[in-house]
């Protein structure tokens, strides 16, 4: 099962999906007479024909809006058009991303503020949507390169605190890539401008802080490293974290 907080600023929502087709949206709510609290399921999303893998909450200045990801190799984007009834989340669009047997394993929404909605979705390969007010539909802008095995096993798109470009990490079990992506002198589009390989074992997941400055991945054996780029734009590892007591005991011996 996979979940993703909403924003405060729309209530306790939390959203959550798995291997039974469908995604659903909770909201708690606290009992005036006690302390005590609910969760509640407002609503079930069950368009997806096959298992959902992924689910996430848009960034709050998006509106309230949620995608989800599917084994049938479609993310599906749902709208709550009235905050005030979430038992109604029409579905805004589907994205095909991939062909038959072949699933979204993961996806990232951009958190940027001064352009159209954006996400990454993974699976065989990360391709880039963005919804175009022109002509009000999802396009793919950006196709990036495939792992060299395997599907990815998680994707994140760095927030943006003022850079001119994006950053991208996708982990890929034994590896993880960072994407540079740059505003293309084409409106609404990006373009891949590098790419650093990291060779990580047991890279299964990765997320960005909250100045998209420093990258945490994880894996087996409670491992969670820290990387940070140099001067030169670089990733170093700058920190490893041990989460498992027994493995911090035997690499001291």
């Amino acid at each position: 099962t996979m979940l993703s907080w909403g924003h405060p600023e729309y209530g306790s929502l939390l959203a959550t999906c798995g291997a039974d087709h469908e995604a659903k949206i909770w909201e708690e709510r606290t009992n005036a007479s006690s302390i005590a609290s609910r969760w509640t399921a407002k609503a079930q999303l069950t368009e997806s024909r096959k298992a959902l893998s992924c689910v996430e909450f848009a960034p709050r200045h998006f509106g309230l809006k949620l995608a989800t990801g599917s084994s049938d190799g479609s993310v599906r984007i749902y709208e709550a058009v009235d905050v005030m009834n979430l038992a109604q989340w029409p579905l805004a669009a589907t994205l095909q991303c991939y062909g038959e047997g072949l699933g979204v394993t993961c996806l990232s929404w951009s958190t940027g503020r001064f352009e159209p909605p954006t996400l990454v979705v993974g699976g065989a390969h990360p391709i880039v949507f963005r919804y175009m007010e022109s002509s009000r539909q999802w396009n793919p802008i950006l196709v990036l390169p495939p792992p060299p095995r395997g599907d990815i096993l998680d994707v994140a798109w760095a927030p943006n605190v003022g850079r001119r470009y994006h950053y991208i990490a996708s982990a890929e079990g034994q590896q993880l890539r960072i994407f540079k992506l740059a505003r293309s002198v084409e409106a609404d589009k990006l373009e891949l401008e590098s790419t650093q390989t990291l060779e990580v074992p047991n890279a299964w997941r990765c997320q960005w802080n909250v100045t998209g400055t420093v990258l945490a991945s994880s894996g087996e054996r409670g491992i969670v490293q820290l990387w940070k780029s140099d001067f030169l734009g670089n990733f170093k590892c700058v920190s490893k974290i041990h989460g498992d007591l027994t493995q911090v005991a035997a690499e001291a011996h």
